[in-house]
C-alpha cells in the first residue's frame, strides 16, 4: 500500500505514481560490487550518489558483526521500478532478478543485492529481522 499523500502525482507519460519506502540492501560480502552498481545507477540518472551508496550497516542484533548494508529512502513508484530494473540487469548470482515486497521471503531478500519496496523503513527491517548498527 503506498504512503498517503494529499495530492496526485504523475510520471512524464501521465501515469499516476505512488510514494513508497525503498530499501536497497546487500550482504556484506558484496558491498564493494553493490556500491559500484549504485554509483553507476546514480551517475547515469544524475542523482546525488551519497543518497544510494548503502551507508547503513545492519545486523540481526543492532551490533557487530555487521551482516548487511542498506540505504533507505522515500521514492515514487516509477523511480523504484527504474532502480529495480537497473539493478536487476546485473547478472551475478548475488543480484536480485526482481523488485521485492513484503510478500517475498526475507531469507531470499537477505541473500541478494536487492531493491525492496515497503510502506515504512521499520516494516522492511522487521520483515528482514535486521536492525541498524549504532
Amino acid at each position: 500500500m503506498p504512503i498517503y499523500t494529499d495530492y496526485t502525482a504523475y510520471d512524464d507519460d501521465g501515469n499516476e505514481i505512488f510514494l513508497y519506502h525503498c530499501t536497497v540492501i546487500t550482504p556484506i560480502a558484496h558491498i564493494t560490487e553493490a556500491r559500484a552498481i549504485c554509483y553507476d545507477y546514480c551517475t547515469s540518472r544524475g542523482i546525488d550518489t551519497s543518497a544510494l551508496m548503502l551507508p547503513y550497516p545492519l545486523s540481526p542484533t543492532g551490533s557487530t558483526p555487521i551482516t548487511h548494508y542498506a540505504c533507505f529512502d522515500l521514492n515514487w513508484s516509477n523511480a523504484i521500478d527504474d532502480m529495480a530494473a537497473y539493478m536487476t540487469a546485473e547478472t551475478a548470482e548475488w543480484t536480485a532478478d526482481k523488485l521485492y515486497t513484503l510478500a517475498d521471503s526475507a531469507t531470499e531478500i537477505k541473500s541478494l543485492f536487492a531493491v525492496f519496496r515497503t510502506d515504512l523503513e521499520s516494516e522492511a527491517l522487521t520483515h528482514l529481522g535486521l536492525q541498524r548498527v549504532v
